[in-house]
């Protein structure tokens, strides 16, 4: 339940074609987490698995305190881990964030690689 408004969100901007940025001071804790978490409900993945993919991405990422038990309880409310019915498509390239640099979105699938 602690997801929920977040994934809502993220999952209506993406269904919408729009791109998501999770931001916080350092993006190393709290985005970090949330991005994993993200990583974890689009791709099915655990959370460990998750991390490590994050973290080819974002090196800094790095879930302290009571982040990991966060994560965890995510992943045992999510028995079988299947991700959302439909995965929404990730443009990249296109419709660049206004003052942000680089490619705009990459697609989960590709994350894992």
């Amino acid at each position: 339940k602690f997801f929920e408004e977040y994934f809502s969100f993220v999952l209506q901007s993406l269904d919408a074609g729009q791109n998501v940025m999770v931001h916080c001071l350092a993006g190393a804790h709290r985005a970090g987490t949330a991005g994993i978490a993200a990583l974890m409900v689009l791709c099915g993945w655990e959370w460990k698995q998750a991390a490590a993919a994050a973290k080819k991405l974002r090196p800094a990422i790095e879930p302290i305190g009571g982040f990991p038990d966060l994560l965890r309880a995510l992943d045992k409310a999510r028995p079988g881990r299947a991700p959302p019915p439909v995965v929404p498509k990730v443009a990249s390239g296109e419709g660049e964030a206004k003052g942000v640099a680089g490619p705009s979105a990459v697609s989960p699938r590709e994350i894992g690689r």
